[in-house]
């Protein structure tokens, strides 16, 4: 990316942290990774941790503070011009994988639900 210009060490630390967003999200699907792993248990509380900042619910119960950071990630970095290419493009990969992270999250719960989650019963009479 050096036709883009230089990036600093601090930028690739700052284009690294939108990558916890998706980390937090599979969380649930690794866990076995880190009982079998001593050494990941710290990672595993720091995402733990994470993750429990962002399934916090604001008022309205489709909004939740992951909603809200998605949104300002996608809206005060990703649109903005003025950041470095370099931390937008990594900005906007995480917000892609969390993407297809929540969705293969969404289909193995309905599937695990057996009948797809979409059961109809007949109406008693």
């Amino acid at each position: 990316m050096a036709w883009r210009g230089g990036t600093s060490p601090l930028e690739r630390l700052y284009s690294c942290l939108p990558y916890a967003l998706p980390m937090s999200a599979v969380l649930v699907m690794g866990i076995f990774l880190f009982s079998q792993i001593p050494g990941l248990e710290v990672s595993y509380y720091l995402f733990f941790q994470l993750a429990r900042i962002l399934s916090f619910g604001i008022v309205p119960p489709l909004f939740d503070v992951r909603f809200v950071v998605w949104i300002c990630l996608y809206a005060l970095v990703v649109r903005n011009e003025r950041i470095k290419h370099f931390l937008r493009f990594n900005t906007m990969q995480a917000l892609m994988i969390d993407i297809i992270i929540v969705l293969v999250l969404l289909v193995v719960q309905l599937i695990s639900q057996g009948t797809g989650g979409l059961e109809f019963s007949a109406p008693c009479s």
